[in-house]
């Protein structure tokens, strides 16, 4: 009986599967990344921490040397210094508010016609020192020309504003020509601030100290 059969030594598939090894390289870079965010984290820490006790000594120094330069004012001193301010500050706001009128008068002095007379004079100060004032006079011309020179002349001055001539009436028996006259005055001509150094020069040209003049 013949038994034939045919036998291959080469194995049709490997007997056992090669194993490639697995490297560690991504295992490798999150542990470097966790090992220097953690050594950030530390050396964060540490420098709040220096940083903090700094900050802590440079405000006791600042408070020390506040409470030094603070006790180095007699109490008493800073309260007459107080008292002296309110006080400068109270006669700032009455001196400017306060006002002079002898400046109109100068100014109606060179202003003014020789055929022209005043013989009434009144001024209404609004309350807001920065607004003008009113003023109103009574007077007598001698004719109606020469009323009209000074609204003219008037009109040519800086201070003067919206001046009117009314209620032109000719007196038959002196013949003048009676009127009414009203205008505003800019604030700044009767200031009493403005005209401080020409009053102080006045008195003392008179020969009054100023300190006896106030």
């Amino acid at each position: 009986m013949d038994t034939n059969f045919q036998t291959s030594f080469i194995p049709k598939k490997p007997l056992a599967e090669e194993r490639v090894p697995v490297t560690a390289t991504h295992s490798s870079i999150f542990a470097f990344l966790a090992t220097l965010i953690f050594i950030s984290a530390i050396a964060a820490s540490a420098g709040l921490y220096f940083y903090k006790g700094n900050l802590e000594k440079t405000i006791v120094s600042q408070q020390v040397q506040l409470n030094a330069a603070r006790n180095a004012f007699e109490p008493s001193l800073i309260t007459e210094l107080k008292r002296l301010d309110r006080r400068i500050t109270s006669a700032n706001t009455i001196l400017n508010s306060h006002i002079a009128v002898s400046p109109i008068f100068e100014v109606l002095e060179l202003n003014t016609l020789k055929s022209v007379q005043f013989t009434k004079f009144t001024y209404t100060t609004p309350a807001n020192p920065k607004l003008p004032i009113k003023v109103e006079l009574a007077g007598r011309a001698r004719d109606y020309a020469s009323i009209a020179l000074a609204s003219d002349q008037l009109a040519t001055n800086k201070y003067i504003r919206n001046s009117i001539f009314s209620d032109l009436t000719l007196n038959e028996q002196t013949s003048f020509v009676q009127f009414l006259l009203t205008f505003d005055v800019d604030p700044d001509l009767v200031r009493f601030t403005n005209n401080l150094e020409k009053f102080t020069s006045a008195v003392e040209e008179d020969g009054v100290p100023v300190e006896e003049a106030q």
